[in-house]
């Protein structure tokens, strides 16, 4: 009887909870986290608090970084800061790396007072124009050299049944884009626009993720025949000749 008493009193008890929460109770307890639902958990966006601790941290890294800031390590040295820079190295010029500094310091100065001195006016009225020049021509080449096989797309277009290797795609692989390259940058520079050259060096980015996707669709167009393509023209905006000759690259 005690027994019987006791259990109507939970029963009773039960029955007074929330119609709802019996039913997150009943689905809590019967569906199980899936995988997806757990990915989905790991995947929600940053909390408030969670950005705020990222942000306290970058505070905290900074804050150590300035309080490291001690000058006196170089004012105390003046002495021996002069004697390296005096130091005569081997006694060879260009040993201890004169040109790179000469270049790095007249880079400097030169924006400093915002043109090239002397020659700024023989930038601006004859390098200008020849980039532009030989620019559009390099495109005209490379129109004329894909003919019907011409198209936007950095897909090979469906009527392109040979690969083109003559004429300028016999010295660069990309001409029509080496002539953009070019022209824009002689423009750049025929203007005066910071900002013009500025988007040439964001268009030469473009370009090159472009024709990185386009050379992975001619080869598998044209497999090893554009494989021995890439080794023969080495160039993908610049003749490879070129290249070779600037001072960076160290060729003898």
């Amino acid at each position: 009887m005690k027994l019987l008493l006791l259990f109507s009193v939970i029963a009773s008890v039960a029955s007074f909870a929330p119609p709802g929460a019996r039913r997150a109770r009943l689905v809590s307890k019967s569906t199980p986290t899936t995988p997806t639902q757990l990915r989905v958990a790991e995947d929600a966006p940053p909390t408030a608090d969670s950005e705020e601790s990222q942000l306290s941290k970058l505070k905290a890294k900074a804050t150590d970084l300035l309080s490291g800031l001690n000058l006196d390590g170089v004012l105390d040295n003046v002495d021996e800061i002069v004697a390296n820079t005096m130091d005569g190295g081997d006694g060879e010029f260009g040993s201890r790396g004169e040109l790179y500094v000469a270049a790095q310091f007249g880079l400097l100065l030169c924006i400093l007072i915002g043109g090239v001195p002397v020659v700024g006016n023989f930038l601006m009225t004859l390098l200008g124009p020849v980039l532009l020049l030989v620019g559009a021509l390099t495109i005209l080449l490379g129109v004329n050299g894909l003919g019907a096989a011409l198209s936007p797309w950095p897909v090979p277009a469906g009527n392109q049944d040979s690969l083109k290797t003559d004429g300028v795609f016999g010295q660069v692989r990309h001409p029509i884009y080496a002539g953009l390259l070019a022209a824009t940058a002689g423009l750049s520079v025929t203007s005066g626009s910071a900002t013009r050259l500025l988007l040439t060096a964001v268009l030469w980015y473009v370009l090159d993720v472009k024709s990185n996707f386009e050379e992975e669709q001619l080869m598998q167009k044209y497999g090893s025949e554009y494989s021995e393509y890439q080794g023969a023209v080495k160039g993908k905006f610049f003749p490879d000749e070129l290249l070779q000759a600037m001072p960076w690259t160290g060729a003898e």
